[in-house]
């Protein structure tokens, strides 16, 4: 009858509130009748779907009671009902710590011994279910010290997985007598499709766990390889697949020696490229891209990186022309526009490539986007890392002469670049100290010992953050202008073109800028080439000259250093090799250096 009444949603709460959760429980536990206990199961099996039911059962010892049907009896019926009335409880955040304190992560993992597929299926659901909280994975992974599992069911895990074989082996291919040229079919070997699932979403979850013992233990159990066979195999489902980009994402944060065996052999490069083509969730697409920054920062990676430039840009514009732009959008240009700064830090020759493929102009719009977010405040990750993108390319002995002229035409693009002088210092500082898209990677190395549950910006004080940062970003913004503003008016050809985009009127305040509003050294010196610069046009060489701000700033930095300038200068020594002589150079050593150098070029 009891189980009658719980079979009913509407009688739940009265059967809760008369007590028949702890009847149901006593009768279970004095009960020798399987039908009995049968039943007193079913009860608790329809009461765990509502929440207030299942803190009656937790708060009655309900749970244990449940773990330990699954562990000592013996009919499968039973098991079976145990498992499922346990499924509500594993499914919640609130249940899931006591069940791992309790060791319900042995009791599911014994069930990938069973011969039973049913019960199978079962404990690896549970298991996936518990490993989603933290420290339950780290439970299973035998890094908690409070609670330690009875065995080590890792390789057991992963035995679940079925091997990936394509067609006949070579020898039995040689003995046919006609040979068809036909793609080798894949075949995986004898599996449960719902069972490989579950065990590809609890690597998943494992992976979570960024030590880098664990890491190399699932290496060196070859579940790369694995993994990566299932996923070309097309014959796993989209969640399991979306499953293995994510551990490939999670593992690629690691070490250099462990990145290194996982993309050996293997194009993990295009795999992390792919989740936008497969409709994966955008957390899955900024995860991978942010395992491909950590990847591009390691300089024998960026080649890897870089002969998938193609893909990557077509990813990056299928981002940039989305019509809804959410807080997911601005994460992923941010991770983009940081993976496009890093990989024009690689050698010369690859920045023609990178010009030729749009990255200038890609690197403007997401100039054009960061003006404001969401809240309405200036996207700073997206202005630092496109201005230092730009200053690099533009500065390229390969690829420089392209970038300028993709910077400069139309003359739009120039003067979008200089607007950026125009953002208050203030705003720029407390956008960076905020994180505007939620990346809060600057402020944990600020702090390095702050974990990932304080990472409240509130409670990091906005001047000690700020004084803690070498460079300041609404400085690095403005140095990294000025720099390709310097490169550009350099340039014989791109620098007249240079003073057609800018009206005369804004050059002689940008000077004066960079020369003393600004706190900057090295802007303070691209500010005095901006001047020598631009005077070569006479008339804006005029302009300076009827400004008396700039010659008083320019007379005032020379009296300033004039003390430094008359010291006595200091010759080097004269050493054998050309090579060795540092330091300033003096008329005496470049004469006495060139005599050396003619006696060496003399035939003996």
């Amino acid at each position: 009858m009891c189980s009658s009444f719980c079979y009913h949603a509407d009688s739940h709460q009265e059967f809760v509130l008369q007590g028949g959760v702890r009847l149901v429980i006593q009768m279970y536990s004095k009960s020798k009748v399987e039908h009995v206990r049968l039943c007193c199961l079913l009860c608790l099996l329809y009461l765990a779907e509502s929440g207030s039911s299942q803190r009656a059962i937790a708060q009655e010892k309900g749970v244990k009671m449940l773990l330990t049907a699954c562990e000592n009896e013996t009919h499968i019926d039973l098991i079976v009902n145990a498992l499922k009335a346990l499924i509500p409880f594993a499914c919640s955040d609130e249940f899931r710590p006591q069940l791992g304190m309790d060791g319900a992560l042995d009791t599911f993992s014994a069930f990938m011994f069973s011969d039973q597929l049913q019960l199978q299926q079962l404990g690896i659901y549970l298991l996936q279910n518990l490993l989603e909280f933290r420290e339950n994975r780290r439970i299973f992974l035998g890094f908690s010290d409070e609670k330690k599992c009875e065995e080590d069911y890792l390789e057991s895990l992963l035995r679940l997985l079925p091997r990936v074989s394509t067609g006949q082996p070579q020898r039995i291919k040689s003995m046919k007598k006609t040979k068809e040229k036909k793609e080798p079919e894949v075949v995986l070997s004898d599996h449960d499709p719902f069972v490989c699932r579950c065990c590809i979403h609890c690597i998943a979850l494992l992976s979570l766990e960024h030590n880098l013992t664990s890491f190399q233990r699932l290496v060196d159990l070859t579940l790369p390889k694995l993994l990566f066979d299932l996923f070309h195999s097309e014959q796993i489902d989209k969640s399991s697949g979306e499953a293995v980009v994510l551990f490939f994402a999670n593992i690629l944060h690691s070490s250099k020696q462990i990145q290194a065996q996982i993309m050996k052999g293997a194009d993990i490069v295009q795999l992390l490229l792919s989740g936008r083509d497969m409709l994966f969730s955008p957390h899955t697409v900024s995860r991978c891209l942010s395992a491909l920054l950590c990847v591009a920062r390691i300089p024998d990676f960026k080649r890897v990186v870089l002969s998938h430039l193609d893909l990557l840009m077509a990813d990056i514009n299928a981002n940039l022309n989305m019509e809804e732009r959410d807080e997911h959008f601005y994460q992923i240009a941010a991770l983009q526009c940081a993976l496009l700064s890093e990989l024009v830090r690689a050698s010369y020759e690859y920045h023609e490539q990178m010009a030729k493929s749009g990255i200038v102009e890609a690197l403007l719009v997401f100039i054009t986007m960061a003006g404001k977010d969401l809240n309405d405040k200036v996207c700073v990750e997206l202005l630092m890392g496109a201005v230092f993108g730009i200053a690099a390319l533009v500065g390229s002995p390969t690829g420089g002469e392209h970038s300028m002229a993709s910077l400069i035409y139309p003359a739009t693009r120039l003067q979008l670049l200089m607007s950026l002088l125009r953002l208050p210092q203030a705003d720029v500082n407390e956008a960076f100290h905020s994180g505007t898209v939620g990346l809060r990677t600057l402020q944990r190395v600020i702090y390095p010992n702050i974990t990932t549950e304080e990472l409240h910006v509130d409670s990091m004080d906005f001047l000690s953050f700020l004084g803690n940062c070498a460079i300041k970003p609404a400085n690095f913004i403005y140095r990294n202008v000025i720099r390709t503003v310097c490169l550009l008016l350099s340039h014989h050809e791109m620098g007249p073109r240079v003073q057609q985009a800018l009206e005369a009127s804004n050059v002689v305040p940008t000077c004066l800028f960079a020369m003393k509003d600004c706190e900057d050294t090295y802007v303070q010196v691209y500010g005095f080439l901006l001047v020598a610069n631009f005077s070569r046009d006479k008339s804006l060489l005029y302009n300076f000259l009827n400004e008396s701000q700039v010659i008083n700033e320019l007379l005032t930095t020379i009296r300033r250093s004039a003390a430094h300038a008359n010291a006595a200068e200091v010759v080097p020594p004269v050493r054998d090799t050309l090579s060795s002589v540092t330091g300033p150079w003096s008329s005496s050593a470049v004469a006495r250096n060139r005599g050396l150098a003619n006696k060496k070029m003399m035939p003996e």
